[in-house]
């Protein structure tokens, strides 16, 4: 049988070659299979590229769950400020059995009590349901995830600020937090938090814990200066920065300034320094 000669790169063909046999070898020619080095270099690059662009989507898909809570507290304030119309211009109480059963919150009422990771609020005798719905069912914040048990479910990750939730800021009575404070008398409404992210620290039963294993939900935004175990619980989950609704019902979002502990691991501090005089600023109506 006849072979066809050996033709080295570059070569010129022999003229005992057919036009076609000729077509066939410079095709061949054209062909080139990667090397295993070529292909460990595209592998490189590619890997280059996605560590590159990682963050990049990481902190767009961030931004795109926190225009959803601006969405969600929005609803949530305006809820409060309509309930605040039909009580004789007074807000919502953030507790208003806490000195006594301890188990409403603005966000619902509990079969249990309050104080553990059994601790299931029923959005339904919210005494904002009236102006969220049937249900009163609160959309849930997708940054947090969500544990199996927590200390005080079905807030949606959002707390309320429990200076502005009571009647007589920082008195412990059940006078105080029989009512939320009076629009009427509040001091700077632009100025002063209502709701906004919040989480606490908790272990696996999703009781609060100083060694935790998880963030779990707080319905409740505590103020800097307390001495409560818990303090702070704003949660700055949103590429460091907390979704806030304002007592004007504007919202907007805040760089943590000041974190728990020193460690910022947590995510949980302060928009403000943690200091009477901020305190007063953000948090609390009467100034």
């Amino acid at each position: 049988m006849k072979t066809l000669a050996k033709v080295c790169r570059g070569a010129a063909l022999p003229y005992r070659y057919s036009l076609y046999d000729q077509r066939q070898l410079i095709y061949a020619r054209s062909i080139s299979c990667f090397t295993l080095i070529e292909l460990l270099v595209v592998m490189a690059i590619i890997g280059i590229l996605a560590a590159i662009l990682m963050p990049t989507l990481s902190s767009s898909r961030e931004r795109a769950r926190a225009a959803n809570c601006v969405s969600n507290l929005k609803q949530i304030s305006a809820a409060n400020l309509l309930y605040a119309d039909n009580n004789s211009e007074y807000l919502v109480p953030y507790a208003r059995d806490m000195m006594t059963t301890n188990r409403q919150r603005w966000c619902g009422t509990s079969e249990n009590s309050s104080s553990g990771g059994d601790a299931l609020y029923i959005p339904a005798n919210s005494p904002l349901a009236p102006y969220l719905g049937s249900s009163g069912k609160i959309t849930q914040c997708n940054s947090l995830v969500q544990p199996p048990k927590s200390f005080e479910m079905n807030c949606g990750g959002y707390g309320y600020n429990t200076l502005v939730g009571t009647l007589r800021p920082g008195e412990f009575s059940s006078e105080a937090y029989a009512s939320g404070f009076s629009v009427k008398r509040m001091k700077n409404p632009f100025n002063k938090i209502m709701f906004g992210d919040a989480a606490i620290m908790v272990d696996r039963n999703g009781n609060w814990s100083s060694n935790p294993v998880c963030h779990g939900y707080s319905a409740s935004i505590e103020a800097p200066g307390g001495d409560w175990l818990m303090n702070p619980t704003m949660h700055f989950r949103h590429n460091n920065r907390a979704v806030v609704s304002f007592c004007d019902g504007h919202v907007d979002t805040k760089t943590l300034v000041e974190s728990a502990y020193g460690d910022e691991r947590y995510q949980l501090g302060f928009p403000c320094r943690n200091n009477n005089d901020d305190r007063n600023s953000f948090f609390d109506p009467r100034y």
